[in-house]
Parts: structure tokens; C-alpha cells; sequence
């Protein structure tokens, strides 16, 4: 009997320079069926055909994790063609460093970082439970970051040394929180979920002038967190396969 290949969704997979797109293409060369997700067609799509094109097997699908009725129809659909999913990688974020003072932060954007950063994945998390209680071992990867931490001693909320902390690092603080209750409570169905940090890295060309490093030292850990071989980590926060303090 043939084994069914494992099936992976990465949300926000919309450029070829972004972790989504490495860690998709690591996974595909894994054996994983990778679905890959961006709210525009023709970003994932395009990405999509170029690993297509090196004998990869990924599918691109139109998904806004703020749009309720999109994820369901992307799960319906996924339960159609293949009754599970072993892997969800919550990547789809909204990446915007401003260092702006309480009193003079527009909240309506800071609505919108978090509808993105935190209650997308909460509800990718929420609608894609059915399906990974159909693997024989799901885990969920929530992308975050050391800004999201209190202790990182390189960019944690307590030892951060810019004029201000961002709204960034808040909706990775409550990600991370998350991550923390969605282990809890998925434990006894048998489902792995933790968070990771990517460190510093060169998915755009800004950051690269800043001193951030390739995406090929930040992508090792990531896929480790997404496949671990050591099958009782849950509810932990990684970078480059280490621990990272809260």
C-alpha cells in the first residue's frame, strides 16, 4: 500500500526572496506536498510554477487569513483532496518596524497588525485542527520573533534599545502567548505546536545594509521546528534549534 505523502500549508508565501518561499522549497525536497497561500493569485502562483518547475510538488491557493470564509473554503477543499494535513505553518504576517510613541500610533494600523499577526493565525490554527487530528503526528510552526520575547538579549521587549518598542513585537508577544495556550490545549489530540524565530534575516534588500544574515543560515532551524525529530516539543520558542528565554 503506498504511503500518502504528507501535506504542508505556508501562509503568506508571496515573494522569492521570503522565508515562506525557502521554507516551502525545503520542505517539497523533503517529500512534503506543499500548499502554498497569498492574497493575491499571482504572487503564490508564480512562485508555485518555479518550483513546478523543478519537479516540486506544490499547489498555490488565494487565501487572506483575516478572511474567515476563505480559510474554510481553503480546508474544505483541502479535506476534499486529502483528508488531513500534517504541517500549517502560520508565516503570513505583517512586517512594519515603526518605532512610534503610544500617545502618536495609529490604531486602526495597529488593528490591522494584529487581525494579521495574531488572530489570522489563531484562526488558521482554529479551522485547520480537524485536518491535523487526521495525521498521525500534526504540527503547527508559528512563525515570530525575539522582539516577541521579554528576555532575548539581542531584540527582546526588555533589553530592546531603540527609541521605542514597536507594534511589531506586541503582536509577536501575543503570537508566542498563543502558541503557549494552542499547546495546551491540543496536547491531547496529539498535535505539536511551537513557535520560531527566523534571527535577523536578509528577506529584503534594506536589511541586508543592516547587517541581517542569508536566509540560507536562518532556514535549518526553521525546518527543524516544522518536521522535529524529537517528537514531545510543544508549546517552546526556537531559533537556529535552540531555546529562546520568553
Amino acid at each position: 500500500m503506498t504511503k500518502l505523502k504528507k501535506i504542508a500549508l505556508v501562509t503568506g508565501v508571496s515573494r522569492g526572496s521570503g522565508l515562506g518561499f525557502a521554507m516551502t522549497k525545503d520542505l517539497a525536497n523533503l517529500g512534503y506536498k506543499v500548499i502554498i497561500t497569498s492574497r493575491k493569485e499571482e504572487n503564490s502562483a508564480s512562485l508555485a510554477r518555479q518550483l513546478k518547475d523543478l519537479q516540486l510538488d506544490v499547489e498555490a491557493k488565494v487565501l487572506d487569513v483575516t478572511n474567515r470564509d476563505q480559510i474554510q473554503s481553503l480546508v474544505d477543499w483541502i479535506a476534499a483532496h486529502f483528508g488531513k494535513l500534517d504541517l500549517l505553518i502560520n508565516n503570513a504576517a505583517i512586517l512594519d518596524i515603526q518605532y512610534t510613541g503610544i500617545d502618536k500610533t495609529d490604531l486602526d494600523f495597529v488593528q490591522q497588525e494584529i487581525n494579521t499577526n495574531f488572530i489570522g493565525a489563531w484562526a488558521m490554527i482554529k479551522y485547520c485542527t480537524p485536518l491535523l487530528k487526521q495525521s498521525e503526528r500534526g504540527i503547527i510552526l508559528n512563525i515570530s520573533s525575539g522582539m516577541g520575547a521579554f528576555h532575548d538579549k539581542d531584540m527582546g521587549l526588555l533589553n530592546f534599545d531603540k527609541a521605542t518598542i514597536p507594534n511589531y513585537s506586541l503582536s509577536k508577544l501575543i503570537m508566542n502567548g498563543l502558541t503557549v495556550k494552542a499547546a495546551k490545549d491540543l496536547k491531547d489530540d496529539g498535535i505539536l505546536v511551537n513557535a520560531a524565530c527566523p534571527g535577523f534575516t536578509a528577506t529584503y534588500e534594506a536589511f541586508v545594509a543592516m547587517g541581517a544574515r542569508p536566509i540560507e543560515e536562518s532556514l535549518p532551524g526553521l525546518t527543524w521546528a516544522a518536521t522535529l525529530p524529537d517528537g514531545d516539543k510543544s508549546g517552546q520558542f526556537f531559533r537556529d534549534k535552540e531555546l529562546l528565554p520568553w
